[in-house]
């Protein structure tokens, strides 16, 4: 399925058990991972004050930031007005697939490639999905848009949260390397879109995806995989995981900055009116 000889040196292969166990003591094998799959790990972004500087008068305005989940490639959070051209020693591209055409990316999202390729990932994948880097129902749209997105002013979720949509770096570009669908990601597919923004050139991965419970870092493909990016210079942020109030984080390798929420404070109240006229607030 993949060949890897960037972040590690290996390859992923559908084998029986008979073939894993003969595989294990072959001469030269150091590791042998049975793919498993990790779960998406994301709520909202963080609620933060921005001011605005004016070069002659100080601050100029004092405003609260909100992220949404923006749905497709053609978002306005992707628009790279004002962006120059990407730097020469990039090497990513945006890569045609079903329902998605490479010429939607421009020098905000500067690279698109789809992995999907694990049997595993092909049986768990639902009716009606797609092999695109298009964001149909996971949340690689909404973590990139947290994390580069360009400004959207008015937007809200429905008639919550109404204000401007921003990423935390705005002027930062954005590859994207779908490993993920609804049903969560497997890891040999996550190795290979590591493997490959290494390729790439990218200075950051960032990724919100784990595993329930932390395999020794040995035997956990993500904590290797991006144990070889690490060592190539490449920033690696994910995802603290969603399992509070519970003690216990995901991602807990020293070689990644692991993030996470302590309070959650969104709240979406709905009223309910009975036939009597009374009103329930929910």
């Amino acid at each position: 399925m993949y060949t890897y000889h960037t972040v590690m040196h290996g390859f992923a292969i559908q084998l029986t058990d008979d073939e894993a166990q003969r595989m294990s003591t072959t001469f030269g094998v150091t590791g042998l991972y049975k793919d498993k799959m990790f779960h998406l790990q994301t709520t909202s972004s963080p609620m933060t004050r921005t001011q605005r500087m004016s070069t002659t008068f100080g601050v100029t305005s004092l405003y609260k930031d909100r992220m949404f989940h923006l749905q497709t490639h053609k978002s306005a959070s992707f628009n790279d007005h004002g962006l120059g051209p990407v730097r020469s020693n990039w090497r990513g591209k945006c890569v045609d697939a079903d329902d998605f055409n490479a010429t939607l990316c421009n020098n905000n999202l500067v690279g698109a490639k789809v992995f999907r390729s694990s049997p595993d990932a092909m049986s768990t994948t639902k009716p009606g999905h797609v092999l695109s880097p298009r964001d149909k129902a996971g949340h690689g749209t909404h973590v990139a848009s947290i994390a580069a997105g360009t400004d959207v002013p008015d937007v809200g979720m429905y008639t919550f949260s109404q204000g401007t949509a921003r990423g935390m770096a705005p002027k930062a570009r954005i590859a994207m390397y779908k490993a993920c669908d609804a049903d969560g990601c497997w890891g040999a597919d996550i190795t290979a879109a590591v493997e490959t923004a290494v390729k790439d050139g990218v200075d950051i991965i960032s990724m919100s995806l784990g595993f329930p419970l932390n395999d020794p870092f040995y035997t956990d493909v993500v904590a290797v995989s991006t144990f070889g990016a690490e060592r190539k210079g490449i920033f690696i942020a994910m995802g603290g995981g969603n399992y509070g109030p519970l003690p216990g984080v995901l991602n807990v390798a020293p070689w990644m900055t692991t993030v996470g929420a302590t309070t959650v404070d969104r709240v979406f109240p709905a009223n309910l009116t009975l036939g009597n006229g009374v009103v329930l607030q929910g």
